[in-house]
């Protein structure tokens, strides 16, 4: 049976809906992201069919979002909240209990982001590849002009299952601001490996219950009240922690070591992502103006160059006269130099008809 918990959340499904399910038993239990999923089976009817009972089995699916505090307990085993510091069973906050065969869990959510849903999609479909997985490219988190924290956070956009603290630690061990942008592929590829870390030591502390590792910036990050006061909240190291705002959340960044490089476009792999709304190899109305003034800087460039080699060339190749005034030539040497003259009078001309001005003018 699932029962509705003194406190359960806004879009919760209505009593009589979770009544509903003690016609189903769980057949399988997944999770992708902070999504878990539990999948229904009809006790003695099989799965529900398609419109008029005609297609392929309706599952059904039991959905609870985690959201930042989500967690499930059992009178056996309460997940401990730091914010909370009680074991009391069922924890503060329970949304919905379950029951079944003697057995029972519940579902609690201190902060109220996660939610209860009872559906026939796939709402895995809706959400980027587990970070956990080998599912998702390094290279889609490179060359992006949106924040890399607004990246992560992003469910949708290329990994799910990374949070707050998760990805402030990803960054700090990366030593990259969150707000960084334009990734090379080796910043994406150095992101994705420490992701990984993180998540994986992460979850083995949690299951041994121990702490996590004491250089992390995750037993730091939470003293932003004293920073407000004044008070120099530092990291293992002793170096100074700021709070400022990254992708819509409260972010802790060392500066000494988490510097903003400054970048216009991307320097290295991919092109810029569609979030500017042009396809890949597409130049928007200021790239052209950019690459037309660039072309017409290179063509005065080329043009005074070939001027000022006509005038060099003119002063070099006097025969007589102001240059060599009072220097007595003999026929040999002006012939030489008259020889010379005209050898740098037809490169000239070769270069200035390769001139860019005069190619256009053809």
């Amino acid at each position: 049976t699932a029962l509705p918990g003194p406190a359960p959340p806004k879009s919760s499904p209505a009593e009589s809906e979770l009544k509903s399910l003690g016609d189903y038993r769980v057949s399988d239990v997944t999770r992708k992201g902070k999504l878990v999923r539990l999948e229904l089976d009809r006790i003695g009817g099989g799965r529900a069919r398609g419109k008029a009972g005609g297609g392929k089995p309706q599952s059904t699916f039991l959905y609870l979002h985690f959201g930042m505090t989500g967690r499930i307990s059992t009178p056996q085993f309460v997940p401990s909240l730091e914010s909370l510091g009680s074991d009391d069973y069922p924890p503060p906050h329970t949304q919905l209990i379950l029951r079944s065969n003697g057995h029972e869990a519940s579902f609690s959510d201190p902060r109220r982001f996660g939610s209860v849903a009872i559906s026939t999609d796939d709402q895995f479909e809706e959400l980027a590849p587990d970070a956990l997985t080998d599912e998702w490219d390094a290279t889609s988190l490179s060359g992006r002009r949106k924040g890399i924290k607004g990246v992560l956070l992003d469910q949708r956009a290329v990994v799910s299952g990374v949070g707050n603290w998760v990805a402030d630690e990803v960054f700090y061990q990366c030593g990259m601001h969150p707000d960084q942008t334009w990734l090379t592929n080796d910043e994406a590829d150095s992101v994705k490996s420490t992701l990984i870390d993180v998540l994986k030591i992460a979850v083995t502390c949690l299951d041994c219950g121990e702490e996590f590792p004491e250089d992390w910036i995750f037993n730091h990050r939470w003293n932003k009240a004293a920073s407000s006061r004044g008070h120099a909240v530092k990291d293992f190291k002793g170096r100074n922690i700021t709070f400022l705002t990254s992708g819509g959340r409260t972010s802790a960044v060392v500066p000494s070591i988490q510097k903003l490089k400054s970048r216009k476009t991307a320097t290295v792999g991919k092109s810029p992502k569609q979030e500017s709304g042009l396809e890949p190899g597409s130049v928007g109305s200021k790239g052209k103006a950019r690459k037309s003034s660039v072309k017409r800087q290179a063509q005065r460039n080329t043009s005074k160059e070939d001027k000022d080699d006509v005038v060099t060339t003119k002063q070099d190749s006097t025969p007589t006269g102001s240059k060599h005034k009072g220097e007595k030539l003999t026929p040999k040497k002006r012939t030489m130099q008259q020889d010379t003259a005209t050898e740098e009078k037809k490169e000239i001309v070769k270069r200035l008809r390769r001139s860019p001005r005069l190619q256009k003018g053809k």
